[in-house]
């Protein structure tokens, strides 16, 4: 396994656990404070952007793998 996939795979659990904790708190602090439902829908986007990094290690699916190193070239 290369360095990206265990790469995915982190941050996909990491963005998973992170949007189910703001569905349940209903809060998100990113550069500003974020309540309510604005909050809860950024948390479902991290929440299937993580089961989607996750799904293109497992799968090797090569558009998800694309997909995340330019995801990591934004940051």
């Amino acid at each position: 396994m290369v360095f990206h996939d265990w790469a995915a795979l982190i941050l996909g659990g990491g963005l998973i656990y992170s949007g189910v904790r703001g569905i349940q708190r209903k809060h998100v602090e990113i550069p500003e404070d974020v309540h309510g439902d604005a909050a809860v829908r950024l948390s479902w986007l991290w929440l299937a952007l993580g089961m989607l990094f996750i799904a293109g290690v497992a799968f090797d699916l090569k558009l998800v793998k694309w997909f995340f190193r330019l995801f990591l070239e934004a940051g």
